[in-house]
């Protein structure tokens, strides 16, 4: 009887292992003493992270998520919870590459100090690190830099904003762009990235920072380009009148863009999808009622 007990036991130890998600197992929930997220996830089934209360790292290190030699780290922050780097955060260092922060729709991260996003060199590029941001309310503020053109082979790593996601950043903004070399991506569909200081000329045309935008098209449900590199010489694109970038001075102004007063001071880059002009309204009304027309005369 008892030899049959304890079998029992060891059969329900393993069907509980089986049951178990197998992210359980590879990764886990992050805690107020950790500091790197370095697991090794796959594609398909990547490191997952996750708090379970409102958290804050210890203010001695850096918090990174990823690590040398290893991809798909992923650390979401949902609407229940917080999460505070105390003294700066790290996405994807050397040799490392597709690491996730997902901030969603209630959830926020402040960085106090900088945010560095991929550590590229000559030998070990650290590559498709991104920070996405999607939802009401979903938040990242940065009192720091937010540096996303960090060292040499940095490349194709991202900030994606989407469905009212925001990024408040008090320093400054670095994207990297090359023709050659590959870029790191500002992309916008429906979200705000808020600078403190005037910025406007910093995203006017012809300056090259532009080739790092995009904006989302519905049409071709995809992130394009509001201008590129061929060679040496910059071209723009018709997304780039789908570029807002606004400076808020004051109160009026802030609500015309609808954004609360805490945004004064800050430029905004919002993307804005264009409204057809009056001459393109009418052609598609004659052309409406061309078809009505047709139609009706093919009953008759």
């Amino acid at each position: 009887m008892a030899r049959l007990m304890r079998i029992h036991i060891v059969s329900l130890g393993i069907a509980f292992l089986i049951a178990t998600p197998f992210q359980l197992l590879a990764a886990g929930v992050v805690t107020d003493t950790m500091t790197q997220l370095a697991d090794a996830g796959s594609s398909t089934s990547p490191a997952q992270w996750w708090l379970d209360h409102d958290t804050s790292t210890p203010v001695t290190d850096i918090f990174t998520i990823g690590g040398y030699d290893r991809y798909y780290n992923y650390l979401s922050i949902d609407a229940n919870n917080s999460f505070t780097a105390s003294n700066g955060l790290f996405l994807g260092p050397e040799r490392s590459s597709s690491n996730l922060l997902d901030i969603q729709a209630g959830g926020s991260v402040t960085v106090n100090g900088d945010f560095t996003v991929g550590d590229g060199t000559i030998m070990y590029y650290s590559t498709d690190n991104r920070i996405n941001i999607s939802g009401e309310d979903a938040t990242l503020s940065v009192s720091g830099n937010l540096d996303m053109s960090d060292g040499y082979n940095a490349t194709r790593n991202a900030l994606t904003l989407t469905d009212g996601g925001k990024a408040v950043v008090g320093g400054d903004f670095s994207l990297y762009y090359h023709w050659a070399y590959g870029n790191t991506w500002l992309e916008l569909g429906g979200g705000s990235l808020f600078l403190f200081g005037d910025k406007t000329a910093d995203f006017v045309e012809g300056n090259g920072i532009l080739s790092s935008i995009k904006v989302w098209d519905d049409a071709s449900s995809s992130f394009e380009q509001v201008s590129y590199y061929d060679s040496t010489t910059l071209y723009s694109t018709p997304y780039l009148d789908w570029l807002a970038v606004d400076y808020i001075q004051d109160s009026s102004q802030a609500a015309a863009l609808g954004y609360s007063d805490d945004y004064i001071g800050f430029t905004v880059l919002h993307d804005v999808n264009p409204v057809p002009e009056p001459a393109s309204l009418l052609l598609f009304g004659t052309g409406l009622m061309g078809l009505l027309g047709s139609r009706l005369r093919k009953k008759r």
